[in-house]
């Protein structure tokens, strides 16, 4: 709450004594009623808020600044863990900008599904087993070079964790004795010589098309290998209807006594979703995702997961920056270890949500 309060009285001070424009910005989605039933569990009813996001933006000239509260985090007493990003931007000319601070890498195109989030964004109702996801509270050095207007932007990114690896006097990582995992700290800076990653994401528009093509690779010490990713994407923007897909490939690799460890975990994952506007008060939405998960373990055996998921559902107008979505979700998991396949789970989501910007 102290840091919260800080950066109120900061605000003010700002917007008071230079002349900087200021602006505060939020989005909340409260879950009306949600009701979800698994097979072999009782139905759940649920209610409550959903996400919650509060952005605060300053601006003068050509230097910008940017912080997000990071207001779903359980553990926001932590130092610096209330802020999921802090920046500043500084735009040199019409086709280059600078970004310094916490932050999110740009790589995945993070297009919200129908009443739950994409796969990469954690929007899974029997759990996914991935580990490219949203790649949020880094700390990085973005250059991005073009524009709108020149119909393409290219963002080059070097980026750090913010969530640091304990390291005793030999620099081996600390393991805690009870969990038997390594420990995190939150961290300001981090080293090169521990770890290191670099994205680089190049974005097209034509007209009524967006398209995207983006790279990202990540190095540190305690691993046995580098992680990277591949990902290519985009939507399709009409008056009446709206189209979007993303498709990425990934390795991902992590010491043995991490938190989520795998050995060598490859990871393909899909989406297509689209929005039909039929009137100026009601819009149909569909999107369909799947993602594969192949873990060659530590322990020996292979793992390998695959989740599918369908949704469909009908948005409600109520104001230009607030709307209802009911929906129905489907979702189905399968496991195999060794290549012997185990009993699928079944899912399903019945939700009422509510959106408003602000």
């Amino acid at each position: 709450m102290k840091y919260f309060i800080i950066l109120l009285f900061f605000v003010l001070v700002v917007e008071n004594a230079w002349p900087v424009n200021t602006e505060v910005k939020g989005f909340i989605a409260l879950d009306l009623l949600k009701i979800v039933k698994e097979n072999k569990k009782e139905t759940s009813f649920q209610t409550g808020i959903g996400v919650l996001d509060l952005k605060f933006y300053a601006t003068h000239d050509d230097l910008s600044a940017k912080i997000k509260l990071d207001l779903d985090d359980s553990k926001i007493d932590e130092a610096y863990n209330i802020f999921e990003e802090a920046n500043i931007s500084w735009r040199i000319s019409n086709y280059l900008k600078i970004t310094a601070g916490k932050g999110l890498v740009p790589f995945h195109q993070k297009h919200f599904g129908v009443i739950e989030s994409s796969y990469v964004d954690g929007g899974s109702v029997l759990g996914a087993e991935n580990s490219w996801r949203d790649q949020d509270n880094k700390l990085l050095t973005i250059i991005s070079i073009g524009n709108y207007n020149m119909n393409v932007i290219n963002h080059m990114t070097f980026y750090g964790d913010s969530k640091q690896v304990e390291k005793d006097e030999f620099n081996q990582p600390k393991i805690d004795p009870i969990k038997d995992e390594i420990t995190y700290t939150r961290a300001q800076k981090f080293r090169t010589d521990n770890e290191r990653g670099f994205a680089d994401k190049i974005q097209i528009f034509m007209g009524p098309y967006s398209i995207y093509t983006s790279g990202i690779y990540y190095f540190n010490d305690i691993h046995p290998k580098e992680s990277w990713a591949v990902d290519i994407g985009g939507n399709y923007k009409k008056d009446k209807f709206e189209i979007w897909t993303e498709a990425m490939y990934g390795f991902h690799s992590t010491h043995p006594k991490a938190k989520y460890a795998s050995c060598k975990q490859y990871e393909k994952f899909f989406q297509l979703g689209g929005e039909l506007y039929l009137t100026h008060l009601i819009n149909l939405l569909t999107n369909f995702e799947f993602i594969l998960v192949t873990d060659n373990t530590w322990t020996g055996p292979q793992n390998k997961d695959n989740n599918f998921k369908l949704a469909v559902g009908t948005k409600f107008k109520v104001r230009k920056n607030g709307f209802f979505v009911v929906g129905i979700l489907g979702e189905k998991k399968h496991r195999w270890i060794n290549n012997q396949s185990l009993d699928s789970k079944k899912a399903m989501e019945i939700a009422a949500k509510f959106s408003f910007w602000f």
